[in-house]
């Protein structure tokens, strides 16, 4: 039963005397709720009270968040201590005791030491920030959102690398000592894959989770196996004894030996209400490894075969400049395609201007309603962006438009800015890292160059270069004089004077069977005597190679080619061309 404060009890006192005892037990209840109710900080710690609170005249009741807000946060990386040139992965879990859900931006803030290498649920990722927005939150239903960083090779030893999260009022932070022994070749991580073999689902569905953990590089371990339940997932089952706690499923203390494979499996039905066009996104990790299976949910089914692109027409912009992007949709198959939503991200550092077709601006992307497209017939839409002035000189602007499970992107970079009627010219890149192609099939060969310019006014000395390559979508077949351990590749440089250049190329298989969608990411880092000056994000490069399975068309039809004027057929040329990535949920 509630503690009632002496008040309480002293009108209780006084009424059953009036009353009896059997109304007194009725009237001690109600005053309970109703004190608990009256919007009054009862308990004395500064935060006014709310129904739901379970002790409200508590002196030590915690159950009440900072400046009222419901939401509660934490963080942690779960070590005390990490290499410099090693890996993190924070998981950031974020909940609420209220009845009603609550909705929220939450900020990640990290370290100088720390570069970002992937966040979970569309976490837009900035300068040492990540940023999610909108999130929601239901009682009983943690929320746990996870980045990955990589610890700068050149961060001091017993340097301390803190991160901290932020929502609303609230903060909380994480504290990691970077400790250095020389540079280490880390105990290769455990392979990670998480898949329920579709790409698109609608309401009521089953969807059955195959994971699987490949320690095919050893050593014997031991690890924990996490996962997170979407809101809109049921889940029915859970294989190997599987600790199922609200939203959370976990597999505590599991134990594999070096070349060993384990799978375990989550059957669980989406729920009825699930929106249309929303992505269902279902996230395991371990200590050292993360994976992700995205499917998109559609009432009706989505042509398998619906081809997709965007593009601005342009490698380079400048501040100022406006982009016109151009989307195109082409359905080669027999089936009309109607109702079907189209949505496009701006770049982060752009601002809108105008749309074509009826697209409207939703203050987050440019949306277009009740698209049709004819059998083997096409659809171009175009939008309008500005090119902010608090845009980097170097930072890729992406844009990404969706439609029916497809999805395509577009990346121009920020170049030279004018300055007093003069053009700032960019620095030339100190690490830079290009592939051969840009979107691969299962089993193709892909080239990845490596190089290093000495763009300072001094020399580099006893320089690494180390590149880390993900073994469960490729395998080394051309190493180039690199030392291999693993998963990591090591290059040695004695000395590299001002103005010269050091470049490598290796070649890799994609692995068979690989999923639609799946993208290939290669991270190449540098450090040595002289680079200590240099900023993180010109010592680290990353590469993304998209996995698709049907490559896009390319090439006009002879109609097209004997109707169209020689004026048209050189732009429709140049427009091929310069066409972008496309991946394929």
């Amino acid at each position: 039963m509630e503690r009632l404060r002496p008040t309480a009890v002293l009108t209780c006192l006084s009424l059953v005397l009036a009353l009896g005892a059997q109304p007194l037990l009725i009237l001690s209840a109600q005053a309970a709720v109703t004190e608990c109710s009256d919007g009054v900080d009862n308990d004395g710690d500064r935060f006014l009270d709310y129904p739901e609170d379970p002790n409200c005249s508590d002196l030590l009741d915690d159950s009440e968040s900072p400046n009222n807000t419901g939401l509660f946060i934490s963080v942690s990386d779960g070590l005390s201590d990490v290499q410099a040139g090693g890996a993190v992965t924070y998981v950031i879990t974020l909940s609420t005791d209220r009845l009603e859900p609550r909705t929220a931006d939450l900020r990640f803030l990290l370290s100088p030491y720390a570069n970002t290498i992937n966040a979970s649920d569309g976490g837009d990722v900035g300068n040492k920030e990540v940023t999610w927005r909108n999130l929601t939150v239901y009682r009983n239903q943690p929320r746990k959102l996870t980045v990955t960083v990589n610890v700068d090779p050149a961060a001091p030893e017993g340097a301390l690398m803190v991160a901290e999260a932020r929502v609303r009022e609230q903060h909380t932070a994480d504290t990691t000592r970077i400790t250095r022994n020389g540079l280490q070749i880390q105990v290769p991580r455990v392979f990670l894959s998480v898949d329920d073999g579709r790409a698109t689902a609608k309401p009521t569905d089953i969807l059955e989770y195959q994971i699987t953990v490949d320690n095919r590089n050893g050593p014997d371990r031991t690890y924990d196996l996490l996962t997170t339940v979407n809101p809109f997932l049921s889940v029915e089952t859970a294989s190997d004894n599987a600790a199922i706690d609200n939203r959370s499923i976990e597999w505590r203390a599991q134990q594999i030996r070096a070349g060993d494979v384990r799978h375990y499996s989550v059957v669980a039905s989406i729920e009825r209400d699930v929106p249309e066009h929303y992505v269902l996104n279902f996230t395991v990790t371990t200590r050292d490894a993360i994976a992700t299976d995205h499917t998109s949910i559609e009432t009706f089914p989505a042509p398998r075969d619906l081809q997709l692109s965007v593009s601005d027409n342009a490698d380079q912009a400048r501040i100022g400049d406006v982009l016109t992007y151009t989307v195109r949709l082409e359905n080669p198959s027999d089936n009309l395609i109607t109702s079907a939503t189209v949505q496009a991200m701006l770049p982060r550092t752009s601002e809108f201007v105008s749309a074509t077709e009826g697209g409207i601006w939703t203050g987050k992307n440019v949306q277009w309603k009740g698209i049709t497209v004819s059998p083997h017939g096409s659809r171009t839409l175009t939008y309008v962006a500005r090119v902010r002035s608090d845009a980097q000189l170097g930072t890729p602007m992406q844009t990404s438009v969706t439609v029916l499970g497809a999805i395509a992107v577009d990346t121009t970079l920020v170049g030279a800015k004018f300055i007093g009627g003069k053009a700032s010219v960019q620095k030339p890149a100190l690490l830079r890292k290009t592939a051969s192609r840009s979107e691969v099939q299962p089993g193709d060969n892909v080239s990845y160059t490596i190089t290093l310019k000495n763009t300072t006014d001094h020399a580099f000395t006893d320089v690494i270069v180390e590149d880390t390559l993900d073994l469960s979508a490729v395998r080394l077949n051309d190493a180039r004089n690199a030392l291999v351990s693993g998963d990591k590749m090591l290059w040695n440089i004695r000395q590299l004077n001002p103005g010269e250049q050091w470049q490598t190329t290796y070649t890799v298989q994609v692995l068979p069977g690989l999923r639609q969608g799946t993208i290939i990411n290669n991270v190449a880092r540098v450090q040595g005597k002289g680079l200590e000056s240099i900023s993180l994000n010109e010592r680290v490069a990353v590469m993304s190679t998209g996995v698709v399975k049907h490559m896009p068309a390319t090439g006009v039809d002879l109609v097209t080619l004997v109707a169209g004027s020689m004026a048209s057929l050189t732009g429709i040329a140049g427009t091929l061309q310069r066409r972008r990535k496309m991946l394929f949920a």
